[in-house]
């Protein structure tokens, strides 16, 4: 799983709606942090039961009781931000996304994941305008170097120090701490929108970002934002693309990518393997509906007569007539059991084979083919107990 973290209050859980979305849309197998101090559980509790279907995953980070609070000179910049300070102390893999909450991704960030930090604490994206200065919006952090130097006491104590004299809050401290010690991210990963119309008057256009390709992570700078009534920011349709998006579409995006047809292979927790050339299979309807939990395959080189297709209508038995022998292989590797419990003989050394794949093999002494040193058991005919109770033993 990739470690995503992100920090919000109450008032700005619609936001965060937009970005999880956006991020679930073009990644799977992501666990979610989110830090705040006011969101309903109820709302964590929704917002887990769509993630599983998409592979992810949310822990709910409350911070109220945690010793991190304070106010920076900009309305805009939310109390909430300044938990990601505790990170290090939060969090518990090695190597964390942190992202704003104005934020939508539009690509794949998983690969992020494989860039090696090395003695670096985070990798960030420069400021457009101040290229020895990174933007603390997205940052990939060296959470195990994080916590090895104790970051957050170090950011916590910049921050008393000089919260009340620097420009731009927690970024302000969080370049202070990481003045030369941070790595270069592509523009890809944090293209930052919102400055144009201050760059186009100061006739600095170079400095404005480039969406064309379209960014992987698009960020919503300054208090210029898409949701906004007469916003007129660039790359506004794009979050409301992931706004309007629901999680049906989402879910049924990664079903089709999975393309998982595991469900109609395999049922419920063991696999048994019968290989027959006769109807006569000893006690299977009994065994069939005693083990309603564990899927019967029952295998022919012929057709079935009516006696076997009959016991289709169980949903634990799957029949294969006229079994192809790539088809009878794959039954034999995947099964747990092989059942030696057909009258007549045995059909293409089946027992042999399923011994030289170590399978367990369990026999009726009245249907077995081979000396009694090749079964896992023997059971007498008549005790067709024991061997529904042998079964559920493995």
């Amino acid at each position: 799983m990739y470690a995503v973290v992100l920090a919000a209050d109450n008032q700005y859980l619609d936001k965060v709606d937009v970005l999880i979305k956006s991020i679930c849309a073009n990644n799977q197998y992501i666990k979610f942090y989110l830090l705040h101090e006011d969101i309903p559980k109820e709302w964590f509790i929704y917002i887990e039961s769509v993630l599983t279907q998409v592979n992810c995953s949310i822990v709910n980070m409350n911070m109220v009781d945690k010793d991190c609070h304070y106010q920076s000179q900009h309305a805009h910049i939310s109390q909430a931000t300044y938990f990601r300070y505790l990170i290090g102390d939060l969090v518990e893999e090695e190597k964390v996304l942190y992202l704003d909450t104005d934020i939508v991704v539009t690509g794949d960030i998983t690969h992020l994941f494989d860039i090696d930090l090395g003695h670096y604490y985070i990798g960030a994206v420069n400021e457009p305008h101040h290229v020895n200065q990174f933007n603390a919006g997205v940052m990939l952090i060296n959470n195990a170097l994080w916590k090895e130097e104790n970051i957050s006491e170090k950011l916590i104590r910049l921050t008393e120090e000089f919260i009340h004299t620097v420009n731009n809050g927690d970024q302000s401290i969080l370049n202070m701490a990481f003045k030369d010690n941070w790595l270069s991210l592509p523009r890809r990963y944090n293209t930052m929108i919102g400055f144009d119309k201050v760059l186009e008057i100061e006739n600095k256009q170079d400095f404005i970002e480039t969406i064309h390709p379209l960014p992987i992570i698009v960020h919503y700078i300054t208090a210029e934002k898409p949701w906004g009534q007469f916003s007129s920011i660039r790359l506004r349709e794009t979050w409301w693309f992931y706004y309007a998006l629901t999680w049906t579409d989402i879910i049924g995006k990664w079903k089709i990518f999975n393309y998982n047809t595991e469900m109609f292979l395999h049922y419920g927790n063991k696999k048994l393997f019968i290989l027959t050339n006769t109807q006569n299979i000893a006690h299977i309807e009994e065994l069939v509906i005693a083990l309603p939990n564990s899927q019967f395959c029952i295998a022919a080189p012929t057709y079935f007569s009516s006696k076997v297709v009959a016991l289709s209508k169980y949903r634990n038995v799957f029949l294969y007539p006229n079994i192809l022998s790539l088809t009878r292989d794959r039954l034999l590797e995947e099964c747990d059991i092989y059942l030696d419990i057909n009258y007549l003989g045995e059909v293409d050394n089946v027992v042999e084979k399923a011994k030289e794949k170590h399978k367990i093999i369990f026999a009726f002494d009245e249907t077995k083919h081979r000396d009694d040193a090749i079964y896992d058991k023997i059971i007498p005919i008549q005790n067709v107990q024991d061997m529904i109770e042998a079964i559920k033993r493995v």
